[in-house]
Protein backbone atom coordinates (compact mmCIF):
# COMPACT_ATOMS: atom_id res chain seq x y z
CA UNK A 1 0.00 0.00 0.00
CA UNK A 2 1.00 3.66 -0.27
CA UNK A 3 3.08 4.40 2.85
CA UNK A 4 2.14 8.09 2.70
CA UNK A 5 -1.41 7.04 3.67
CA UNK A 6 -0.23 5.10 6.73
CA UNK A 7 -0.34 7.10 9.95
CA UNK A 8 1.47 6.56 13.23
CA UNK A 9 -1.47 4.74 14.86
CA UNK A 10 -1.93 2.41 11.90
CA UNK A 11 1.79 1.62 11.87
CA UNK A 12 1.56 0.65 15.56
CA UNK A 13 -1.59 -1.41 14.92
CA UNK A 14 0.09 -3.28 12.06
CA UNK A 15 3.03 -4.14 14.29
CA UNK A 16 0.68 -5.26 17.09
CA UNK A 17 -1.33 -7.43 14.70
CA UNK A 18 1.83 -9.07 13.35
CA UNK A 19 3.07 -9.68 16.91
CA UNK A 20 -0.24 -11.36 17.75
CA UNK A 21 -0.22 -13.40 14.55
CA UNK A 22 3.37 -14.59 15.03
CA UNK A 23 3.11 -15.02 18.80
CA UNK A 24 6.18 -12.84 19.32
CA UNK A 25 6.87 -9.56 21.05
CA UNK A 26 9.59 -8.07 18.84
CA UNK A 27 8.82 -5.33 16.29
CA UNK A 28 6.41 -6.42 13.54
CA UNK A 29 6.36 -9.90 15.07
CA UNK A 30 9.97 -10.40 13.99
CA UNK A 31 9.25 -10.35 10.26
CA UNK A 32 10.97 -8.12 7.71
CA UNK A 33 8.79 -5.29 6.47
CA UNK A 34 9.22 -3.40 3.22
CA UNK A 35 7.19 -0.26 2.58
CA UNK A 36 6.85 1.73 -0.63
CA UNK A 37 5.43 5.07 -1.52
CA UNK A 38 5.87 8.76 -2.01
CA UNK A 39 5.31 11.19 0.86
CA UNK A 40 4.42 13.91 -1.65
CA UNK A 41 1.21 11.99 -2.32
CA UNK A 42 -1.90 11.50 -0.16
CA UNK A 43 -1.47 11.87 3.61
CA UNK A 44 -3.22 9.54 6.07
CA UNK A 45 -6.85 10.38 6.75
CA UNK A 46 -7.41 11.59 10.30
CA UNK A 47 -4.04 10.38 11.55
CA UNK A 48 -0.62 11.75 12.43
CA UNK A 49 1.80 11.45 9.51
CA UNK A 50 4.80 9.19 10.01
CA UNK A 51 7.20 12.05 9.29
CA UNK A 52 5.44 14.52 11.63
CA UNK A 53 7.05 15.82 14.76
CA UNK A 54 5.56 13.92 17.71
CA UNK A 55 5.57 15.34 21.24
CA UNK A 56 6.90 12.55 23.45
CA UNK A 57 7.18 14.64 26.64
CA UNK A 58 3.61 15.88 26.99
CA UNK A 59 1.18 14.61 29.64
CA UNK A 60 -1.12 13.70 26.73
CA UNK A 61 1.10 10.71 25.95
CA UNK A 62 -0.52 8.80 28.83
CA UNK A 63 -3.65 8.30 26.73
CA UNK A 64 -3.69 5.02 24.76
CA UNK A 65 -4.19 6.77 21.41
CA UNK A 66 -1.25 9.10 22.10
CA UNK A 67 0.86 6.10 23.08
CA UNK A 68 0.02 4.48 19.73
CA UNK A 69 1.11 7.64 17.91
CA UNK A 70 4.47 7.61 19.73
CA UNK A 71 4.86 3.86 19.16
CA UNK A 72 4.09 4.25 15.45
CA UNK A 73 6.59 7.09 15.11
CA UNK A 74 9.27 4.99 16.82
CA UNK A 75 8.46 2.06 14.53
CA UNK A 76 8.86 4.35 11.53
CA UNK A 77 12.22 5.54 12.84
CA UNK A 78 13.32 1.89 13.14
CA UNK A 79 13.45 1.54 9.34
CA UNK A 80 17.13 1.81 8.43
CA UNK A 81 17.42 1.12 4.69
CA UNK A 82 15.97 3.49 2.12
CA UNK A 83 15.97 3.11 -1.65
CA UNK A 84 15.03 6.17 -3.69
CA UNK A 85 13.89 5.55 -7.24
CA UNK A 86 14.66 8.32 -9.71
CA UNK A 87 13.73 6.86 -13.11
CA UNK A 88 10.20 7.69 -14.23
CA UNK A 89 8.50 4.64 -15.73
CA UNK A 90 4.79 5.42 -16.11
CA UNK A 91 5.24 8.73 -17.97
CA UNK A 92 8.45 7.76 -19.75
CA UNK A 93 9.44 8.93 -23.22
CA UNK A 94 10.24 12.31 -24.65
CA UNK A 95 6.59 12.92 -25.65
CA UNK A 96 5.62 12.74 -21.96
CA UNK A 97 8.41 15.07 -20.81
CA UNK A 98 6.22 18.18 -20.33
CA UNK A 99 3.78 16.19 -18.16
CA UNK A 100 6.46 14.38 -16.13
CA UNK A 101 8.24 17.71 -15.53
CA UNK A 102 4.90 19.19 -14.43
CA UNK A 103 4.38 16.30 -11.98
CA UNK A 104 7.87 16.82 -10.53
CA UNK A 105 7.13 20.51 -9.93
CA UNK A 106 3.64 19.76 -8.61
CA UNK A 107 4.90 17.35 -5.94
CA UNK A 108 7.21 20.09 -4.66
CA UNK A 109 4.64 22.90 -4.89
CA UNK A 110 6.58 24.76 -7.63
CA UNK A 111 4.01 24.82 -10.45
CA UNK A 112 4.24 27.46 -13.15
CA UNK A 113 1.64 29.29 -15.21
CA UNK A 114 2.44 26.95 -18.10
CA UNK A 115 1.73 23.96 -15.81
CA UNK A 116 -1.65 25.45 -14.96
CA UNK A 117 -2.41 25.99 -18.65
CA UNK A 118 -1.45 22.38 -19.50
CA UNK A 119 -3.73 21.01 -16.77
CA UNK A 120 -6.55 23.35 -17.80
CA UNK A 121 -6.25 22.07 -21.38
CA UNK A 122 -7.17 18.60 -20.08
CA UNK A 123 -10.37 19.75 -18.37
CA UNK A 124 -13.29 18.59 -20.54
CA UNK A 125 -15.31 21.69 -19.74
CA UNK A 126 -12.51 23.79 -21.28
CA UNK A 127 -11.90 21.42 -24.19
CA UNK A 128 -14.91 19.14 -24.91
CA UNK A 129 -13.37 17.96 -28.19
CA UNK A 130 -10.96 15.80 -26.14
CA UNK A 131 -13.69 13.16 -25.97
CA UNK A 132 -13.59 12.83 -29.75
CA UNK A 133 -9.80 12.51 -29.99
CA UNK A 134 -8.80 8.85 -30.52
CA UNK A 135 -5.64 9.22 -28.40
CA UNK A 136 -7.87 9.86 -25.35
CA UNK A 137 -10.33 7.03 -26.10
CA UNK A 138 -9.11 4.80 -23.26
CA UNK A 139 -7.90 7.47 -20.85
CA UNK A 140 -9.48 7.46 -17.37
CA UNK A 141 -11.70 10.45 -16.71
CA UNK A 142 -11.86 11.84 -13.18
CA UNK A 143 -15.10 13.58 -12.24
CA UNK A 144 -16.43 15.02 -9.02
CA UNK A 145 -20.09 14.07 -9.17
CA UNK A 146 -22.34 11.20 -10.22
CA UNK A 147 -24.31 13.24 -12.75
CA UNK A 148 -21.16 13.91 -14.78
CA UNK A 149 -20.08 10.27 -14.46
CA UNK A 150 -23.52 9.09 -15.62
CA UNK A 151 -23.49 11.49 -18.61
CA UNK A 152 -20.02 10.31 -19.68
CA UNK A 153 -20.98 6.66 -19.26
CA UNK A 154 -24.14 7.18 -21.30
CA UNK A 155 -22.17 8.88 -24.08
CA UNK A 156 -19.60 6.05 -24.07
CA UNK A 157 -22.34 3.38 -24.16
CA UNK A 158 -24.10 5.12 -27.07
CA UNK A 159 -20.80 5.46 -28.95
CA UNK A 160 -19.95 1.78 -28.36
CA UNK A 161 -23.38 0.71 -29.63
CA UNK A 162 -22.98 2.90 -32.72
CA UNK A 163 -19.47 1.59 -33.50
CA UNK A 164 -20.41 -2.05 -32.94
CA UNK A 165 -23.70 -1.76 -34.88
CA UNK A 166 -25.70 -3.14 -31.97
CA UNK A 167 -28.77 -1.71 -30.31
CA UNK A 168 -28.25 -0.05 -26.96
CA UNK A 169 -30.32 -1.72 -24.25
CA UNK A 170 -31.04 -0.16 -20.86
CA UNK A 171 -31.83 -2.35 -17.85
CA UNK A 172 -32.96 -0.86 -14.57
CA UNK A 173 -32.57 -2.45 -11.15
CA UNK A 174 -35.33 -2.71 -8.62
CA UNK A 175 -33.64 -2.22 -5.27
CA UNK A 176 -34.96 -4.39 -2.47
CA UNK A 177 -34.37 -4.67 1.24
CA UNK A 178 -35.34 -7.87 3.05
CA UNK A 179 -37.04 -9.06 -0.15
CA UNK A 180 -39.33 -6.00 -0.43
CA UNK A 181 -39.05 -3.17 -2.92
CA UNK A 182 -37.69 0.02 -1.37
CA UNK A 183 -40.44 2.63 -1.29
CA UNK A 184 -38.70 5.32 0.77
CA UNK A 185 -38.12 8.02 -1.88
CA UNK A 186 -35.12 9.57 -0.07
CA UNK A 187 -33.39 6.19 0.14
CA UNK A 188 -34.18 5.41 -3.51
CA UNK A 189 -32.72 8.75 -4.60
CA UNK A 190 -29.62 8.07 -2.52
CA UNK A 191 -29.17 4.61 -4.09
CA UNK A 192 -29.58 5.90 -7.64
CA UNK A 193 -27.36 8.98 -7.34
Amino acid sequence: SEISMVGCKLMAQVSEALCDAKGRTDTFGGISVIVAGDFAQLPPVGETRLYSWVDTKSNKRAKPSAQQIVAGKLLWLSFTSVVILHQIMRQSGEHNRPFSDLLARLREGRCTGDDFDLLQSRVLENNPSLLDDKCWANAPIVVYDNATKDALNQRAAEEFARKSGRPLMWYYALDKHSGKAITDEQLRLHLTS
